[in-house]
């Protein structure tokens, strides 16, 4: 938009328009698109479905990367944070605390694209995350808390489109 005016006005100095006066341009945005959120029976769905396919993993590696997945999903539904800010999120972000109601929680301190901010999760997740962090006691603080448990961050971003397009086909075909 700012380049084809430029142009216009170079041209008009240049006096390659003639006398006619300088067009009036202007950019008028589409209307923004929300991404639509699951509604509460879909949310149960999901994770009821979640917690089924943990208890009917064949292994022990593939059990621990659905469990990881629930955890994952818990905390992104329940907080509020970004997919990137998840990802890149270290135990050292992890902030206990106790809030007015004398309730057990946790702070998160994500970095994503609007920069550094602080993100308190709903204090009924605390639990699942006093657990995801007790399996974590002696790590460095610096590991990633979503990780896999040899270590390695716990996605691939071209491996998980793969996987987010077959996830989707099956909720969509368990929904109906």
């Amino acid at each position: 938009m700012m380049l084809g005016r430029a142009i216009l006005k170079w041209a008009h100095e240049q006096g390659h328009c003639g006398n006619q006066p300088l067009p009036t341009v202007t950019f008028t945005p589409k209307k923004k698109r929300v991404r639509p959120a699951f509604e509460i029976p879909e949310y149960r769905r999901l994770w009821r479905t979640m917690y089924r396919r943990i208890n009917d993993a064949k292994d022990e590696r593939i059990r621990r990367s659905r469990e990881l997945l629930r955890d994952y999903v818990l905390v992104l539904a329940n907080s509020g944070i970004r997919i990137g800010e998840a990802n890149n999120l270290r135990i050292r972000d992890v902030i206990p605390f106790r809030d007015e109601k004398g309730r057990s929680n946790y702070r998160f301190i994500v970095r994503g694209k609007t920069g550094e901010r602080d993100v308190i999760l709903r204090s009924a997740v605390a639990r699942r995350v006093d657990k995801l962090l007790a399996k974590r006691v002696g790590e460095d603080a610096n590991n990633f808390l979503f990780a896999m448990p040899d270590g390695s961050r716990g996605h691939n971003a071209d491996r998980s489109t793969e996987c987010s397009a077959e996830a989707s086909r099956n909720i969509e075909e368990r929904l109906r």
